[in-house]
């Protein structure tokens, strides 16, 4: 594995405004999302592919409602 592949996960990859108090949740939903992608592919490009893909959704929809709350 390369050591300057980097995964960003919880606010690192996608702030959170507090309004819904998300931050530490969305953390924990991407590594675990990120642990599972890692462990069903040996090639890494397309775990990190993967994991990007299945997130922004989600994350996207949080990040839209904190604002509409703040």
């Amino acid at each position: 594995m390369d050591p300057r592949r980097i995964a960003l996960l919880g606010d690192a990859a996608h702030p959170m405004l507090q309004y819904v108090a998300q931050g530490g949740c969305q953390a924990l939903e991407d590594a675990q999302c990120f642990a599972e992608r890692i462990a069903a592919n040996s090639d890494v490009d397309l775990a990190f592919s993967q994991y990007e893909a299945a997130r922004v959704r989600r994350t996207s929809r949080i990040q839209q409602w904190a604002r509409q709350i703040g």
